[in-house]
């Protein structure tokens, strides 16, 4: 998993950095991101990294879209709150 995420940020980081038409989110994000594909994917013990870096650039097609929330952290209030702050911008 940490090799996954260490590609994807530095794919954004190399292949990404004199393309200003595209418009992706920041390193703690695009983490994120990675770590939903992996949950997404069951959670495996071992996998291919193609395969999930794959995975990670199908979602960031519009990562938007993206609804993932990790409750074990944060209460339903608090979500909330948060999606309503950032339906707002």
């Amino acid at each position: 998993m940490k090799d996954l995420i260490r590609l994807v940020k530095f794919w954004r980081k190399t292949c990404l950095k004199d393309e200003e038409d595209v418009k992706l989110p920041s390193s703690y994000p695009l983490e994120l991101i990675t770590i939903h594909c992996w949950e997404k994917a069951a959670r495996p013990e071992t996998f291919d990294t193609r395969l999930g870096f794959k995975a990670v650039l199908e979602c960031l097609v519009d990562y938007t879209a993206i609804h993932a929330v990790w409750y074990n952290n944060y209460d339903q209030e608090l979500v909330d709150r948060a999606k309503k702050s950032m339906d707002q911008r």
